[in-house]
């Protein structure tokens, strides 16, 4: 398996933020894009043409099954007496 990638942005409006730090003219916006396009062949300072990425799974909103306690494990015994 290759490299992998994975790069996050939450908040009120992860758009606009986005937006704003790629638009930014500092020394890590100017790092992150340009490996963002060496890497990835994405150009993040042009505009966008498509939709963003899509949300597939929520794990906030996943429910959790209920597990099954858990149970000691059987006690060991010394010498073959039954002591534990």
């Amino acid at each position: 398996m290759g490299d992998l990638v994975i790069v996050t942005l939450e908040g009120d409006d992860p758009g606009r933020a986005f937006e704003q730090m790629i638009s930014a003219g500092d020394a890590f916006t100017t790092w992150f894009t340009e490996r963002a396009k060496a890497i990835h062949g994405v150009d993040l300072t042009a505009p966008m043409t498509g939709s963003p990425s899509e949300l597939v799974v929520d794990t906030a909103e996943v429910p959790v099954l209920a597990r099954e306690p858990k149970t000691a494990s059987p006690a060991r015994t010394r010498g073959g007496a039954g002591v534990t």
